[in-house]
């Protein structure tokens, strides 16, 4: 019985811990970009710093306190995104990007230059490389490749 109370509490917190990021971290994270939500959920993750962990096991408590630092990450997020694979938000699908360095074309110097020409491609972590894989397979599916 005791087991099954532990295994209770464990499904109600994964649950409860899914319907937060769901619905309010993830959408206001991403924002416009084009990205899987596993990956800025990990983003999120790997911010988590004392503060932010501690505002998280008091977001139902602070509910305000919760969302200003939810919205603070926001910016720091559009910056990795630029970084990583050269969109800022509003911009151009990057699946488009990544779709023409696939075909081995590049972009004109009128519409900017091929971020992902300098690339370190064996550099990448495991979740960036998925990420880009994903995106070329995106951009395959929907037939702009």
């Amino acid at each position: 019985m005791l087991g099954e109370v532990k295994a209770l509490r464990a499904d109600l917190a994964d649950r409860d811990y899914r319907d937060t990021m769901e619905r309010d971290v993830i959408p206001l994270i991403k924002g416009d970009f084009e990205l899987p939500d596993d990956y800025v959920e990990h983003w999120v993750n790997k911010q988590a710093d004392e503060t932010l962990l501690q505002l998280w096991e008091q977001r139902k408590q602070k509910p305000a306190q919760f969302q200003e630092a939810m919205e603070a990450l926001r910016p720091r997020f559009e910056e990795h995104v630029e970084k990583q694979f050269g969109q800022k938000p509003g911009e151009e699908d990057p699946s488009r990007r990544i779709a023409s360095v696939v075909k081995g074309s590049r972009v004109t110097e009128a519409q900017g230059s091929d971020q992902f020409d300098n690339v370190d491609w064996s550099g990448l972590s495991e979740q960036d490389l998925e990420i880009k894989k994903r995106l070329v397979f995106k951009a395959a599916e929907s037939g702009k490749l």
